[in-house]
C-alpha cells in the first residue's frame, strides 16, 4: 500500500495528541483501537467497509477517554 506524503502528514497530525510532530507508541495504539472500533460499528450497521476509510478526526484529541 502506497501512501502519499500529504496523507501521511494528515495521519500523523490526526493521531499526534500532544501535537509534538511525533507519534508515541501509545498514540499509535489508541489510533488503531479507534480504527477497529469504527470498523466494527460499520459492520454492525451493515455499511460497506472500504479500504482506507476512516474518520479518526471525529474523535476529540482533547477527550480524556482518547488517551
Amino acid at each position: 500500500m502506497d501512501i502519499s506524503p500529504a496523507l501521511l502528514e494528515d495521519l500523523i497530525s490526526t493521531l499526534d495528541v500532544n501535537q509534538n510532530g511525533e507519534l508515541s507508541y501509545k498514540e499509535l495504539v489508541k489510533g488503531l483501537e479507534l480504527y477497529q472500533m469504527e470498523k466494527r460499528e460499520l459492520k454492525k450497521k451493515g455499511l460497506p467497509i472500504q479500504e482506507g476509510q476512516t474518520d479518526l478526526r471525529s474523535y476529540s484529541i482533547h477527550n480524556k477517554e482518547y488517551m
